[in-house]
């Protein structure tokens, strides 16, 4: 057992071998453990249900996991959202992180075929699964020795699809949500040599023609820290969570402060989605100036005099839209959040009496040919 290993539960009885087991012994050493475990008397107990609210389930690997982050806590541990609490325990609550340290989606397409993902929803509440992962998939350089050698960026999307697929025929069906991957160092094993930043932009541009199926797609790539090409040298080296450094020394995964803010962009990302439907009921400002939050999806604006809003990052929003509807007598400023821009400006004046819609673009400005290369995202009415 390694010192980055952690385990929730109480552990009562493990074995192992001293080879590697072929998948023929695999299958019928399964559940050996089990037996053992109910011949001395340990049973399984059935699951009990809690009523906390909206629960999370995340996966699927080592950048969920939290691995070499200093407190070996993912971002799920830290995501706070509208519809549920900040999680502060182990085991989680209202978050379960299923993540497993190397997996691939092939491993995580089985395991959710097998019935195993069921086990984790509690039927008591309604559930969001948010699936991020594919790195080992293009990468291959740690499964491959298990006979998981790296596929292309093409078979990755595939992949994420059936999960997607198995995903959402558990019961009760959930809401599911796929993240976008972020830089890595390095090249792939399995993909001619190329480097993982240039599969990294092949899949995300994928993802980004139909989510894979899911009911949202997550960009955290649109943050320059995360996404653009080269992001793991931390050439924007205080980027993250109070100006501190984002990735882990291996170029692959995210320090305590880049797994905060990649949880604060889902939580954003959670928060629009939970809200996304509310143009029935939108949000009265009177205030001369107010500064929008992810979940301020539609707005009614009725100043006194002339007004000035802040759209909130368009970063993780990409594919999103909003509206302010200004039934004044005066014009309103919108503003685009700071190092943004509304359709390469920095403001733009929705007028009295007028609705005005904004929609989440990837890329810093608008028309760039390839916005992978320096990320960023901007406003486009």
């Amino acid at each position: 057992m390694t010192a980055v290993y952690k385990h929730p539960y109480p552990i009562y009885y493990a074995a192992g071998a001293n080879v590697a087991w072929t998948a023929e012994e695999v299958q019928r050493n399964y559940g050996s453990v089990q037996a053992s475990m109910g011949f001395r008397g340990v049973v399984k107990l059935p699951p009990a249900y809690s009523d906390a609210g909206h629960q999370i389930v995340a996966g699927i690997d080592s950048l969920t996991w939290g691995f070499s982050s200093e407190s070996l806590h993912g971002w799920p541990f830290y995501l706070a959202v509208n519809s549920g609490q900040p999680v502060t325990t182990t085991p989680y609550s209202i978050v379960t992180n299923i993540a497993i340290v190397g997996y691939q989606l092939k491993q995580s397409v089985a395991e959710c075929e097998s019935g195993k993902w069921q086990e984790s929803l509690n039927p008591n509440s309604p559930t969001t699964i948010i699936l991020d992962g594919g790195t080992n998939d293009l990468n291959g350089t740690a499964t491959a020795a298990a006979g998981l050698p790296a596929v292309s960026a093409a078979v990755t999307y595939q992949r994420m699809r059936r999960l997607v697929q198995c995903a959402k025929g558990l019961k009760p069906q959930p809401r599911v949500f796929v993240v976008a991957m972020i830089s890595r160092t390095g090249n792939s094993t399995g993909n001619g040599s190329v480097t993982n930043d240039s599969l990294k932009n092949s899949y995300d541009n994928l993802l980004r023609t139909d989510y894979a199926g899911s009911d949202g797609f997550i960009d955290i790539a649109s943050f320059p820290a995360f996404g653009m090409d080269g992001a793991f040298n931390n050439s924007l080296t205080t980027a993250c969570n109070g100006a501190k450094i984002c990735y882990a020394v291996d170029g692959v995964h995210l320090l305590d402060a880049g797994q905060q803010t990649k949880a604060g962009f889902i939580s954003a990302y959670i928060n629009y989605a939970d809200n996304k439907f509310n143009g029935s009921n939108p949000t009265l400002i009177t205030a001369a100036t107010y500064t929008e939050t992810a979940a301020d999806v539609a707005i009614t604006e009725n100043p006194a005099a002339v007004a000035d809003i802040t759209l909130p990052t368009a970063v993780a929003l990409v594919g999103t839209e909003r509206y302010i509807k200004n039934i004044s007598l005066f014009a309103v400023t919108v503003h685009a959040a700071t190092g943004e821009n509304i359709d390469n400006n920095g403001t733009v004046v929705c007028a009295a009496n007028t609705r005005c819609v904004f929609h989440s673009v990837f890329g810093a400005t608008p028309g760039l040919a390839n916005p992978n290369t320096n990320a960023g995202a901007h406003w486009e009415q």
